[in-house]
Protein backbone atom coordinates (compact mmCIF):
# COMPACT_ATOMS: atom_id res chain seq x y z
CA UNK A 1 0.00 0.00 0.00
CA UNK A 2 2.86 2.26 1.01
CA UNK A 3 4.26 1.81 -2.20
CA UNK A 4 1.43 2.71 -4.20
CA UNK A 5 1.25 5.77 -2.31
CA UNK A 6 5.17 7.27 -3.21
CA UNK A 7 4.63 5.69 -6.76
CA UNK A 8 1.01 7.77 -6.60
CA UNK A 9 2.84 10.76 -5.66
CA UNK A 10 5.88 10.79 -8.17
CA UNK A 11 3.29 10.43 -10.76
CA UNK A 12 1.35 13.30 -9.40
CA UNK A 13 5.30 15.52 -9.57
CA UNK A 14 5.61 14.29 -12.80
CA UNK A 15 1.91 15.21 -14.37
CA UNK A 16 2.08 18.33 -12.61
CA UNK A 17 5.42 19.45 -14.09
CA UNK A 18 4.41 18.21 -17.50
CA UNK A 19 1.08 20.52 -17.09
CA UNK A 20 3.56 23.68 -15.79
CA UNK A 21 5.68 23.29 -18.68
CA UNK A 22 3.09 22.98 -21.42
CA UNK A 23 1.46 25.40 -19.74
CA UNK A 24 3.52 27.89 -20.24
CA UNK A 25 4.76 26.77 -23.80
CA UNK A 26 1.02 27.39 -24.64
CA UNK A 27 0.65 31.04 -22.65
CA UNK A 28 3.89 32.08 -24.23
CA UNK A 29 5.87 30.40 -27.57
CA UNK A 30 9.02 31.58 -26.67
CA UNK A 31 8.79 30.71 -23.21
CA UNK A 32 8.65 27.15 -24.57
CA UNK A 33 12.14 27.34 -26.11
CA UNK A 34 13.46 28.19 -22.55
CA UNK A 35 11.80 25.46 -20.81
CA UNK A 36 14.31 23.18 -19.37
CA UNK A 37 13.57 19.41 -18.91
CA UNK A 38 15.32 19.23 -15.39
CA UNK A 39 13.57 22.21 -14.30
CA UNK A 40 9.84 21.53 -13.65
CA UNK A 41 8.55 25.30 -13.72
CA UNK A 42 10.70 27.96 -15.44
CA UNK A 43 8.64 31.00 -15.95
CA UNK A 44 10.06 34.56 -16.82
CA UNK A 45 10.13 36.26 -13.54
CA UNK A 46 10.72 32.94 -11.54
CA UNK A 47 13.82 32.31 -10.43
CA UNK A 48 13.13 28.93 -7.70
CA UNK A 49 12.44 25.85 -8.86
CA UNK A 50 8.61 24.73 -7.91
CA UNK A 51 8.46 22.10 -5.36
CA UNK A 52 4.90 20.06 -4.01
CA UNK A 53 4.08 20.25 -0.43
CA UNK A 54 4.72 17.53 1.72
CA UNK A 55 1.46 15.27 1.33
CA UNK A 56 -0.67 15.42 4.35
CA UNK A 57 -2.26 12.75 3.46
CA UNK A 58 -1.49 9.86 6.13
CA UNK A 59 -0.30 6.60 5.32
CA UNK A 60 -2.84 3.95 5.08
CA UNK A 61 -2.31 0.19 5.24
CA UNK A 62 -4.65 -2.45 4.55
CA UNK A 63 -6.28 -3.76 6.97
CA UNK A 64 -8.99 -5.90 4.78
CA UNK A 65 -8.78 -9.56 5.21
CA UNK A 66 -8.19 -11.69 2.70
CA UNK A 67 -11.09 -13.01 0.54
CA UNK A 68 -12.05 -16.60 1.27
CA UNK A 69 -12.23 -18.81 -1.07
CA UNK A 70 -15.07 -19.01 -2.86
CA UNK A 71 -15.26 -22.50 -3.92
CA UNK A 72 -15.24 -25.38 -1.82
CA UNK A 73 -12.49 -27.88 -2.03
CA UNK A 74 -13.53 -31.14 -4.53
CA UNK A 75 -14.35 -33.91 -2.20
CA UNK A 76 -12.46 -37.00 -4.00
CA UNK A 77 -14.08 -40.17 -2.88
CA UNK A 78 -12.32 -43.48 -4.84
CA UNK A 79 -14.45 -46.13 -5.16
CA UNK A 80 -13.57 -49.08 -3.67
CA UNK A 81 -12.93 -52.01 -6.21
CA UNK A 82 -14.85 -55.16 -6.94
CA UNK A 83 -13.10 -58.46 -6.69
CA UNK A 84 -14.48 -60.55 -9.00
CA UNK A 85 -15.06 -64.41 -8.33
CA UNK A 86 -13.19 -66.75 -11.00
CA UNK A 87 -14.03 -70.39 -12.17
CA UNK A 88 -10.79 -72.82 -12.35
CA UNK A 89 -10.31 -72.06 -16.36
CA UNK A 90 -10.98 -68.38 -16.17
CA UNK A 91 -7.69 -68.51 -13.31
CA UNK A 92 -5.50 -70.35 -15.81
CA UNK A 93 -6.13 -67.81 -18.50
CA UNK A 94 -5.14 -65.06 -16.14
CA UNK A 95 -2.17 -67.38 -14.96
CA UNK A 96 -0.91 -67.88 -18.66
CA UNK A 97 -0.96 -64.37 -19.54
CA UNK A 98 -1.10 -62.13 -16.52
CA UNK A 99 0.32 -59.21 -18.43
CA UNK A 100 -2.98 -58.93 -19.83
CA UNK A 101 -4.91 -58.38 -16.88
CA UNK A 102 -2.71 -56.04 -14.87
CA UNK A 103 -4.83 -54.01 -12.48
CA UNK A 104 -7.64 -56.26 -12.72
CA UNK A 105 -9.04 -57.09 -8.78
CA UNK A 106 -9.76 -60.98 -8.06
CA UNK A 107 -10.89 -63.26 -5.53
CA UNK A 108 -8.28 -66.38 -5.62
CA UNK A 109 -7.62 -69.01 -2.74
CA UNK A 110 -4.16 -70.69 -2.30
CA UNK A 111 -1.66 -72.59 -0.37
CA UNK A 112 1.70 -71.11 1.43
CA UNK A 113 4.41 -72.84 -0.38
CA UNK A 114 7.56 -70.50 0.85
CA UNK A 115 7.34 -67.94 3.11
CA UNK A 116 10.63 -67.48 5.04
CA UNK A 117 14.12 -65.50 4.90
CA UNK A 118 14.56 -65.56 1.36
CA UNK A 119 10.91 -64.46 0.07
CA UNK A 120 11.49 -62.26 3.44
CA UNK A 121 8.15 -60.74 4.97
CA UNK A 122 6.52 -59.16 2.51
CA UNK A 123 6.63 -61.47 -0.18
CA UNK A 124 5.42 -65.40 -0.61
CA UNK A 125 5.37 -67.89 -2.90
CA UNK A 126 2.10 -70.24 -2.79
CA UNK A 127 -0.34 -72.31 -5.15
CA UNK A 128 -3.10 -70.63 -6.12
CA UNK A 129 -6.29 -71.52 -8.01
CA UNK A 130 -9.35 -69.26 -9.08
CA UNK A 131 -11.97 -71.82 -7.13
CA UNK A 132 -11.53 -73.38 -3.17
CA UNK A 133 -10.61 -77.10 -2.89
CA UNK A 134 -10.66 -79.31 -0.09
CA UNK A 135 -7.18 -80.55 -0.36
CA UNK A 136 -4.40 -78.43 -0.37
CA UNK A 137 -2.56 -80.24 -2.73
CA UNK A 138 -5.32 -79.65 -5.32
CA UNK A 139 -3.79 -75.92 -5.80
CA UNK A 140 -1.36 -76.21 -8.83
CA UNK A 141 -0.24 -72.68 -10.09
CA UNK A 142 2.55 -71.15 -8.65
CA UNK A 143 2.09 -67.36 -8.11
CA UNK A 144 4.34 -64.74 -6.30
CA UNK A 145 2.02 -62.77 -3.54
CA UNK A 146 3.22 -59.62 -2.35
CA UNK A 147 2.15 -57.05 -0.06
CA UNK A 148 2.16 -54.94 3.21
CA UNK A 149 4.05 -57.01 5.82
CA UNK A 150 1.08 -55.77 8.80
CA UNK A 151 -1.29 -57.67 6.55
CA UNK A 152 1.03 -60.81 6.02
CA UNK A 153 2.55 -60.85 9.15
CA UNK A 154 0.28 -63.90 10.71
CA UNK A 155 0.53 -66.28 7.62
CA UNK A 156 3.03 -69.09 7.60
CA UNK A 157 4.19 -71.86 5.22
CA UNK A 158 1.41 -74.54 4.53
CA UNK A 159 -1.28 -71.79 5.42
CA UNK A 160 -4.25 -72.18 3.36
CA UNK A 161 -5.84 -68.61 2.59
CA UNK A 162 -8.69 -66.45 0.65
CA UNK A 163 -7.34 -63.50 -0.85
CA UNK A 164 -8.26 -60.19 -2.40
CA UNK A 165 -5.89 -59.57 -5.12
CA UNK A 166 -4.85 -56.98 -7.56
CA UNK A 167 -2.94 -58.43 -10.72
CA UNK A 168 0.71 -57.18 -11.00
CA UNK A 169 1.83 -58.99 -13.91
CA UNK A 170 4.86 -62.00 -14.29
CA UNK A 171 7.56 -62.56 -11.73
CA UNK A 172 10.68 -63.87 -12.60
CA UNK A 173 13.03 -65.52 -10.61
CA UNK A 174 16.49 -68.12 -10.16
CA UNK A 175 15.07 -71.29 -8.47
CA UNK A 176 17.38 -73.31 -5.79
CA UNK A 177 18.45 -75.75 -8.46
CA UNK A 178 20.21 -73.51 -10.71
CA UNK A 179 17.02 -72.88 -13.31
CA UNK A 180 14.63 -69.64 -13.78
CA UNK A 181 11.07 -69.59 -13.65
CA UNK A 182 8.80 -67.11 -14.05
CA UNK A 183 5.03 -67.22 -12.66
CA UNK A 184 1.92 -64.37 -12.51
CA UNK A 185 2.46 -61.86 -9.58
CA UNK A 186 -0.51 -60.54 -7.39
CA UNK A 187 -0.61 -58.07 -4.90
CA UNK A 188 -2.47 -59.04 -1.82
CA UNK A 189 -5.34 -56.05 -0.48
CA UNK A 190 -6.88 -58.34 1.68
CA UNK A 191 -5.70 -62.16 2.93
CA UNK A 192 -7.41 -64.47 5.59
CA UNK A 193 -6.26 -67.90 7.22
CA UNK A 194 -9.13 -70.24 6.16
Amino acid sequence: MRLRLALGGVAAVLLMSLGIVIGTAIASPEGAAEAEVDKPYAGKNNSTPFTLPPTTRPAVEATTPEPEPTTEPVATTTKAPSYKKLTARAWKKIAKSPEDYIGDHYVVYGVVTQFDAATGEATFRANVDGVRHSESYEYDTNTILDGYISDLADLVEDDEFRAKVTVSGSYSYDTQIGGNTTAPQLSVDAIEVL
